[in-house]
């Protein structure tokens, strides 16, 4: 991998830091982020042109995926923005269990009415799960011990259109990130590893 030395104005580097801490992820994740956005969009430009010259008809399906990975919906595991593009257009098939990757970590972040969240990140940074709002930080920090006890049979799946819509835990309730596929078929291996991964995640 690669390092890269970035000059930039002290405003830029702070707000960029702020973005970063918004969204819960460190600051040389979101610039992977914005430097491999920038590539998918480059190389969707030009897959239009190259098949526009060749006058041929682009599928339709293939149309929408690459117009999603243009206005930024990108996966977190890095690669080149060809493999973001591809990967992006699959179903979330959740990787077998007991491995190393796993470990993660949690982010609790305080929202504009003073209450707390937390999500649960993988250890490539993509985000799992996000949690409902708490009236205290302790509150949040002890819903998150509940999630790292549970088992996987403890939780109600909700679904909405044949995939996972959200979770509960008991009184607990859980979202998904909205661009996170998740068939019927997976939802049980997908609760396996949001389990084994809260096991092994601290708060960051």
């Amino acid at each position: 991998m690669a390092a890269l030395t970035v000059r930039l104005s002290d405003e830029k580097h702070a707000r960029l830091k702020a973005l970063a801490k918004a969204r819960g992820i460190p600051l040389n994740a979101l610039i992977d982020e914005m430097t491999t956005q920038m590539l998918a969009e480059f190389d969707a430009e030009t897959r239009f042109q190259v098949r526009a010259m060749r006058g041929r008809q682009l599928p339709i399906e293939e149309g929408l995926v690459l117009l999603n990975k243009a206005r930024g919906e990108l996966t977190s595991t890095g690669g080149s923005s060809q493999e973001v593009l591809h990967e992006r257009s699959k179903l979330y098939v959740p990787p077998s269990a007991g491995k190393s990757e796993y470990a993660g970590y949690f982010t609790l972040t305080k929202t504009a009415d003073k209450q707390y969240q937390f999500r649960l990140h993988s250890g490539a940074h993509e985000i799992i799960l996000i949690s409902q709002v708490f009236d205290s930080r302790k509150e949040a920090e002890n819903a998150i011990k509940t999630l790292q006890k549970a088992s996987t049979d403890a939780f109600q799946i909700n679904f909405d259109s044949g995939s996972i819509a959200d979770l509960k835990l008991g009184a607990l309730a859980f979202e998904l990130r909205d661009d996170l596929v998740i068939a019927k078929g997976a939802a049980k291996a997908f609760v396996s590893r949001l389990v084994e991964l809260s096991k092994t995640s601290r708060i960051h």
